[in-house]
């Protein structure tokens, strides 16, 4: 199962140290820059691809910002559910896409418009999140949908992920997973 993580500046208060130690430590295959609260994303963006070109070998992906990503040649963007018209625009610049999904209709636009691979949440509770589907949900919309689903949403322990692997989705997604145990 891949491991896609998601940064937030809630958790990364010492964004390279934060980012560096979560990448060797876990060594995901997919990787994303996610800040709603900064304002200046150019220079964090920069920093997120250099730390993850230097100790990562996973996709690097950016979330919502399409000129970030063409302009630091990112790997990959992520789309909110608010935003599929993006997709196509970014698959015309050979940009991998991860729409974020919480339903089968969501999740099956998201396809329409091109999305390479699907995030579905939230799976399990999560803060500030609505109700988590759970994982049969998760199990449906991935025996629906044709395109790799990342489940998201509450994913903290290895207990939750030997639990997600019986469902069989193409990976997870997390913030706090991927953070010093401590620190989630």
């Amino acid at each position: 199962m891949k491991q896609y993580l998601i940064t937030d500046p809630t958790y990364y208060l010492n964004f390279e140290l934060t980012l560096k130690n979560a990448l060797l430590e876990h060594k995901p295959e997919y990787a994303c820059f996610r800040d709603k609260r900064s304002i200046n994303h150019d220079e964090k963006v920069r920093t997120f691809m250099n730390i993850g070109r230097e100790y990562s070998d996973a996709k690097l992906i950016v979330h919502s910002h399409l000129e970030l990503a063409l302009k630091y040649k990112s790997d990959g963007l992520h789309v909110a559910s608010s935003d599929f018209e993006t997709i196509q625009r970014a698959k015309e610049s050979n940009l991998f896409v991860i729409a974020s999904t919480h339903s089968i209709e969501e999740a099956k636009e998201a396809v329409g418009f091109g999305a390479n691979a699907l995030t579905f949440s939230p799976i399990f509770a999560t803060p500030n999140k609505s109700k988590p589907v759970g994982l049969e949900k998760l199990k449906e919309i991935i025996d629906i949908i044709g395109a790799p689903i990342f489940a998201l949403g509450g994913i903290i322990t290895d207990a939750q992920i030997s639990a997600l692997e019986k469902v069989e989705p193409y990976g997870f997604a997390s913030i706090r997973y991927f953070l010093p145990k401590e620190s989630s």
